[in-house]
């Protein structure tokens, strides 16, 4: 069999996980730029107050305007905390492939592989538990603004026929 040294750079980018660690990181960072502006936009209280004073012939149209806004980009969180997990197990396969391809070969390749499998693991789990919190929080969130929103309404439509 053919011994093949990888420099130490090589080993290191195994060693940390590999390209699906990059994936990872990539995914960490658009999600976290998405949590950090879904929490300027759903805790700004600013939402609710929009829609007050509205006649109720614009009413239903303004509040699925606002639905679709308060959602946006909520489908990146879920396909993050949905995604994380598997590319974790996709570094776990890739990194105990490398591994027992390279028993043979060298001790060094061995332990960069089976850490890079450790290490994409252990990334993707923590990512999508994070991320899944946020999308959790933020869909209640969500939920409760558009409900203020309607009782509001109803309140408002109450004491008009009054």
């Amino acid at each position: 069999m053919e011994v093949v040294e990888l420099n130490n750079y090589e080993l290191i980018f195994r060693k940390y996980g590999g390209v699906t660690t990059i994936v990872l990181l990539l995914i960490s960072v658009l999600s976290f730029a998405i949590i950090i502006n879904k929490i300027r936009q759903l805790y700004r209280n600013k939402s609710i107050h929009e829609v007050q004073g509205i006649s109720s012939n614009n009413f239903e149209i303004l509040v699925k305007m606002k639905e679709i806004e308060l959602y946006h980009n909520m489908w990146v969180l879920r396909f993050s905390y949905l995604v994380a997990p598997l590319l974790g197990i996709l570094g776990t396969v890739l990194g105990l492939m490398n591994a027992f391809s390279s028993i043979e070969i060298n001790q060094g390749v061995v332990s960069a592989s089976i850490s890079q499998a450790l290490v994409t693991t252990a990334i993707g789990l923590v990512l999508a538990m994070i991320i899944h919190f946020f999308y959790s929080l933020f869909t209640e969130r969500i939920e409760n603004i558009l409900d203020i929103i309607e009782l509001d309404e109803k309140k408002k439509e109450r004491t008009d026929i009054v």
